[in-house]
């Protein structure tokens, strides 16, 4: 029971940390700490202040993702060694974000072409929450890859652990 209810509650809390990372708004705080290299240009600092806060903020939650990697084999114990596959949702939306946030922040001086744009529109889908909602189909045919993979993590763990919690609830009423 006790394991149910703690991956209940990361699978519900993923949420809230998924749309702080990605929260479209950043604060002038978010760069404080963000140093300027020795040879680098103004142009490439600026371009990657545009995925730095998304990378400080994935930083300032490993907190919660070092509590689900530790929840993930104790939850594999119990639940049985497939449910793999529920964890691996999660980190891959993770890895979507952060890729996107690094590959959306390097400069490139170089000509405008429409795979650039079809890219940036990629990472951008991913980066910021609701952004891909702003793009036609045929511009994101995905959508938000991100929240269908945040949507699969939270409802595998629900499926197999909400019987659980709400047997262990009931009986004691």
């Amino acid at each position: 029971m006790t394991i149910a209810l703690e991956a209940l509650s990361i699978a519900y809390e993923t949420q809230f940390v998924f749309d702080g990372i990605r929260n479209p708004g950043s604060f002038g705080n978010e760069y404080a700490d963000m140093k300027r290299g020795e040879n680098e240009s103004l142009e490439q600092y600026e371009a990657r202040k545009t995925g730095y806060p998304t990378l400080k903020r994935v930083d300032d939650n490993k907190d919660f993702f070092q509590r689900v990697f530790k929840l993930q084999p104790r939850f594999m114990a119990v639940f049985g060694p497939q449910t793999e596959v529920i964890f691996k949702e999660l980190y891959q939306a993770r890895a979507n974000v952060v890729v996107s946030a690094q590959a959306i922040s390097r400069y490139d001086d170089g000509p405008f072409t429409e795979a650039k744009a079809k890219r940036r529109t990629r990472y951008e889908g991913d980066i910021w929450s609701g952004a891909a909602d702003s793009y036609s189909h045929e511009e994101l045919p995905e959508g938000d890859r991100v929240q269908k993979r945040l949507d699969e993590f939270k409802n595998g763990i629900s499926t197999l652990c909400r019987p659980v919690v709400d047997q262990e609830f009931r009986s004691t009423k």
